[in-house]
């Protein structure tokens, strides 16, 4: 069986592969860079469909995704989430927050969207992209 991305997530703009995960970029809030790390695990859509293993392996890279961004954006906060009301497919949200930026202290969740000029994203992508390849020789 071939894994592939639900449409949500295979129109997000593409990061980096990890052993067991890919990466994507959002580009709808300029001002919070953020993140997903989606498993390359076919029809999965809780972490408890995950075996132990899997959920271990999953969290283990979403701790060197968090530590990227946190490296690369000096956030004042990561927000991790694993919300998949909208999107059956499992899926963590890494997210830069800053004390400053106009979604706080709430969450970004169905704030207004300040979408990134292309090639402020291919910018930021290029620094995670980099980070991420010094933090796991990926």
């Amino acid at each position: 069986m071939s894994f592939e991305l639900v449409p949500g997530l295979a129109k997000k703009m593409d990061v980096i592969e990890l052993e067991t995960s890919i990466v994507k970029f959002e580009s709808n809030y300029k001002e919070c860079p953020w993140i997903f790390v989606i498993p390359k695990i076919e029809n999965k859509g809780n972490f408890t469909d995950l075996t132990k293993e899997q959920q271990v392996k999953l969290m283990d890279e979403v701790s060197l995704a968090s530590d990227v961004m946190n490296e690369v954006f000096n956030p004042d906060r990561i927000n991790v989430a694993m919300i998949g009301n909208m999107t059956p497919q499992i899926h963590v949200h890494v997210i830069c927050r800053y004390e400053n930026d106009p979604h706080w202290p709430g969450t970004i969740w169905n704030t207004e969207k300040s979408p990134m000029t292309d090639e402020a994203a291919a910018k930021m992508i290029a620094k995670i992209k980099e980070k991420f390849e010094e933090k796991s020789g990926a």
